[in-house]
């Protein structure tokens, strides 16, 4: 069993309630050589008083903010800090299972040069206790193409990287938070290698950041004009944009239909689904979406009624969103100003 330093990064923001869990999942690793760095985005809950238990752990680090800030520009802080081969990010409403490390060290043992990520399915822990296994591509070697055609490849906090693939591609600090779009940077240089078993838990409450529709709408489509306007895309994915674009509106537009209600804007989504990506217009719920739109608010309510009735009523969406879409200005550097 390799000896190699993995840097786990937490993040945090006003999830005392789940923190000590998440901490303790890397304390609880069948791998004992970690460090894990603590980002606390200035929480106003009682997380500071949590962490201060571990601020004296010899392989913990604290970092306290006492402003909000784009959660980019605080993992790019903590990477470098971080001194290890292996790269993973946390949550702190989520936890690892214990051989989360261990089974990920030891797969990259044994994978030639040129992978940079073994990434692993999860659960999502429901309010009611029950372990739902989260949707997850198995693509192996190169998975650029596979991470913008196929939504929910895989949970943020799944994979684990070589540390080299953050350091040669950052976070983008001009977006908030990038999420998974980190993976589709890292995949223009490296290969990925999946495992099958799930190895990580995500909590499901009304707070997750991904219900924050709107915004995570605009997030996903910076992410997507910057992935696809870099100099080192290959000129033979640029066609995948339109898909890429097309499953973002598509998924955002039935969720603004079926957890908010909000017609219009979901009917508006559905149809850039379709003028970036034609093709979505064979989706059940595009279609369904669209009809819906497009009836008298009393009809699409009794409509989304009965949705409930046969399927249950989804999760709503965040009452109050508090993660902005851009992060700091992009430095023009020709000048010595912001933009």
């Amino acid at each position: 069993m390799s000896d190699d330093l993995v840097s786990i990064v937490l993040t945090s923001r006003n999830h005392g309630q789940w923190l000590q869990q998440s901490i303790e999942s890397v304390l609880a690793q069948t791998y004992g050589n970690w460090e894990l760095i603590i980002v606390d985005n200035c929480s106003t809950d009682h997380s500071p008083q949590v962490l201060e238990q571990y601020q004296k752990h010899p392989r913990i680090t604290v970092m306290l903010y006492a402003q909000h800030m784009p959660l980019t520009a605080l993992m790019n802080r903590a990477i470098k800090v971080a001194r290890g081969r292996y790269f993973s990010i946390l949550c702190s409403d989520d936890y690892y299972l214990p051989q989360k490390l261990e089974r990920q060290v030891a797969t990259f043992e044994e994978l030639p040069a040129g992978y940079g990520v073994v990434y692993s399915p999860g659960y999502r822990l429901m309010l009611d206790g029950q372990l739902h296994l989260t949707p997850c591509g198995l693509h192996q070697g190169n998975v650029l193409q596979a991470l913008l055609t196929e939504p929910q490849f895989f949970a943020p906090i799944g994979p684990l990287a070589l540390r080299e693939c953050v350091v040669r591609y950052p976070f983008d600090e001009t977006i908030f938070q990038e999420g998974e779009g980190i993976y589709a940077k890292i995949a223009l240089g490296y290969l990925f290698h999946p495992l099958p078993e799930p190895l990580v838990v995500m909590r499901d409450h009304p707070r997750n950041m991904g219900k924050e529709i709107g915004a995570n709408l605009q997030r996903d489509i910076l992410m997507y004009e910057h992935l696809f306007g870099r100099a080192d895309f290959p000129e033979a994915d640029r066609h995948l944009k339109g898909i890429a674009l097309g499953n973002t509106y598509r998924l955002a537009g039935w969720q603004a239909i079926r957890r908010e209600r909000k017609y219009r804007q979901g009917r508006e989504w559905l149809q850039l689904a379709v003028k970036n990506d034609p093709k979505t217009m064979r989706n059940l719920r595009v279609l369904s979406g669209l009809f819906i739109g497009f009836l008298p608010k009393l009809l699409a309510d009794a409509s989304m009624d009965l949705l409930d009735h046969l399927m249950g009523a989804p999760p709503p969406p965040v009452d109050r969103p508090e993660t902005p879409v851009e992060g700091f200005p992009v430095a023009d550097h020709s000048t010595g100003t912001d933009r």
